[in-house]
This record gives structure tokens, C-alpha cells and sequence, in this order.
């Protein structure tokens, strides 16, 4: 039983899937989550490959913990399964981060003989709403270093009435990275990838000089600076789209 590792920004949700990996032949299941109530709040729970009987109880969820027992009749599922696809929003300060712990209540085949299951915790860690992740790809006797940032697109109406997503969509200034997923240096996570090519993160490439070695202090004091450069280019391309954009 497995959870992963998960990253969401400070007061947002992310639905993250409870598998049940290498199946033998399993027709039912049943599992507690618990998880630190300071910092992070299930709030909701679906069903996965189980598909006669779903049940979610979430009685407890304030108090760091729920269930989840599952199971479907006259078979069994083998390989990699879904249990269920659990809704996690982030409710503590940027930087905390909780384990997400497995305990097995139940695994069995469809005759009822117990399937002997380990569990793979996770943890969940909460990043800025504002600035996501710096990654440094190379850097030069530690004082240049070349970088990409990312940070969260600005909320709301540009001038003209509509969203820097849209206009950053149209005009191809977001919805792509230089980075792939899990390739060294950057190490970038799915969930980063994907809200980039969806337009909700802006990626700027950027080579930073700094006295010693690189800090987060050092990349935050930048950040006001870009976000207001990249509008600045957003605007000056807005006359090519006027109000046509969706």
C-alpha cells in the first residue's frame, strides 16, 4: 500500500491517488491514513478499482485520520490497483510538511484468506502560493548560476479584462518548460510539470549572480522584479490580441 510523496501550495488541494501495488489477487481492502491536522486536512476520498462497495469515513478527518474499506465481488484484482484517489488540502504555513502513514486494517483475496501487504508512507510538504521552486542547473566557482524559477501566474484581470493565464497561454510566454520530469539537475515533480503546461505556473530561465552560495532569500528578493518584468512583456503584446482571446 503506497501513498507518495506530495507537494500543494499553501492553502490549495491536490488529489493524489492510495495504490495497492503487485497485487497477487486481492478482493478487498481496507486502510487507515493518518496525517498531521496542523498542516495538512483530508477532505475527500473516491473509489478506485474496488468497484462494488466504497466506503469513506472521514468521522475523524479533524482529528488526523480517516478509513477507507473497499472491495469488489466474484473476482480478484491483480497488478497495480487503485484504492482510492484521496483529496488533500493544505491547512498549515509554507515549509511544514506531515507524514502520511499507511495502516493496513484489512487485505484478503475473495474467499477471505489474508493477502500479506506492506506499506510505503508518504509525506505531504506545503510550498508558497507566491514563488513555487528554483531550480539550479549549473553554477560557475559558486557565484553565477543558472537558474529556473517558478512561480505561481498572477490571480485575476490583466488591462484590457482578461486573465494572464489566457493571454500567457495565446501568446506562448507559458505552458512550457525547459526541465523534464525526475531528470537531474532539476528533479522536477509531475505536479510541477503539469501545472506549467496548464499555464497555472510561469517558468523563467535566468542566470543569477551572488556573492557565496545561493539562498532563498537571495532568489525571493528577485521575485517582485520578474513577475513585474514578465507583465511588463505581457502587456506590450496585448495589442496583437485585444479582447479575442477566451
Amino acid at each position: 500500500m503506497a501513498i507518495g510523496d506530495i507537494e500543494a501550495k499553501q492553502d490549495g488541494e491536490i488529489t493524489v491517488p492510495l495504490m495497492l501495488n503487485n497485487s497477487p489477487g486481492v478482493g478487498c481492502c481496507g486502510v487507515k491514513l493518518s496525517y498531521d491536522p496542523e498542516v495538512v486536512l483530508a477532505t475527500n476520498a473516491t473509489q478506485g478499482d474496488f468497484t462494488n462497495y466504497f466506503g469513506f469515513d472521514d468521522s475523524n478527518a479533524g482529528n488526523g485520520w480517516l478509513t477507507i474499506n473497499t472491495y469488489i465481488m466474484g473476482t480478484d484484482l491483480v497488478g497495480d490497483l487503485l484504492v482510492a484517489d484521496v483529496t488533500l488540502k493544505a491547512v498549515g504555513n509554507i515549509g511544514n510538511s506531515s507524514l502520511l502513514g499507511l495502516e493496513v486494517l484489512t487485505v484478503a483475496d475473495q474467499y477471505g484468506y489474508d493477502v500479506p501487504t506492506d506499506t510505503d508512507n508518504g509525506t505531504f510538504t506545503i510550498r508558497s502560493k507566491y514563488m513555487s521552486k528554483i531550480h539550479v542547473l549549473e553554477s560557475n566557482n559558486n557565484k553565477t548560476y543558472q537558474t529556473v524559477i517558478h512561480f505561481d501566474t498572477p490571480a485575476g484581470n490583466n488591462s484590457v479584462g482578461l486573465t494572464w493565464k489566457a493571454v500567457g497561454l495565446a501568446s506562448g510566454m507559458i505552458g512550457s518548460t525547459v526541465l523534464e520530469v525526475g531528470t537531474n539537475p532539476s528533479n522536477t515533480t509531475q505536479a510541477e510539470y503539469d501545472d506549467i503546461i496548464a499555464g497555472d505556473v510561469i517558468e523563467i530561465v535566468r542566470g543569477i549572480s551572488v556573492e557565496g552560495s545561493i539562498t532563498n532569500a537571495a532568489i525571493e528578493a528577485l521575485v517582485d522584479i520578474l513577475i513585474n518584468e514578465w507583465k511588463a512583456n505581457m502587456s506590450s503584446i496585448l495589442k496583437y490580441f485585444g479582447k479575442t482571446i477566451d
